[in-house]
């Protein structure tokens, strides 16, 4: 009897402990520590079409995680990172940092390429990061901003070249004959002429020619220039 009695004590004794054990498992909290926000920074504030835009995002001392980096796809396109990573719809998602490390500052670099105007927005986010001692860890997000601007070719569409390809009268004779290097010209017309076109085009820029139309009295002549006054 006392044998049996012993027996059932010791398997009443070992459900007891599993239950405990079982309890304590259920009743212990993920444990989450809570650190400093990362931070983002480019390599420009603002750039043009065709530039490379440098973002650099650090994770907090000590932390390691999944770091996913957005952007702005209409206006940049991901050229390569300094980190493992994957690209999906605007999302750039990379691993940084490693356990036992110790207390250092994870990094990773993404370089994207201007394609057209605008204002464009980078947000970070490490939804899965934890530290060194195993525990989970809620790492603050940020954000920046970056300008987009036309680049000088396409901003500045005026030609520099201000020389003409041809200049021509309607009426008359032009001398010296045309040179693209000369500025001054004279016309010479019959004193029955009344009206005339100057036409002009460009070496650079307007496809078109320019017109110019005189008419009028011819009120003085000199070795420099005709005055012709209106009707």
């Amino acid at each position: 009897m006392r044998q049996k009695s012993k027996a059932k004590g010791k398997r009443i004794l070992g459900v007891v402990l599993a239950l405990v054990f079982l309890i304590s498992c259920i009743m212990t909290p993920d444990v989450h520590a809570q650190a400093e926000s990362m931070i983002i920074a480019l390599s420009a504030r603002s750039v043009k079409i065709g530039d490379t835009l440098a973002v650099t995002v650090t994770l907090p001392a000590g932390v390691t995680g999944t770091v996913n980096l957005t952007y702005s796809k209409d206006l940049f396109t991901y050229q390569s990172a300094t980190a493992e990573t994957s690209v999906n719809a605007g999302t750039v998602s990379m691993t940084l940092g490693s356990y036992g490390s110790g207390n250092k500052r994870a990094s990773g670099t993404v370089k994207f390429k201007a394609d057209a105007a605008g204002t464009a927005s980078f947000a970070a986010s490490a939804p899965s990061a934890g530290n060194q001692e195993g525990d989970r860890v809620d790492v603050g997000g940020a954000s920046v901003s970056v300008a987009v601007e036309n680049s000088a070719a396409a901003a500045d569409d005026k030609s520099k070249d201000n020389t003409l390809a041809s200049l021509t009268i309607s009426e008359g004779i032009l001398s010296p004959e045309f040179q693209s290097k000369v500025t001054e010209y004279q016309a010479k017309v019959g004193d029955q002429v009344t009206r005339g076109q100057m036409i002009a085009s460009p070496a650079q820029g307007l496809s078109v020619g320019i017109h110019a139309t005189i008419s009028g009295k011819v009120t003085e002549v000199t070795d420099r220039w005709i005055v012709v006054a209106k009707n």
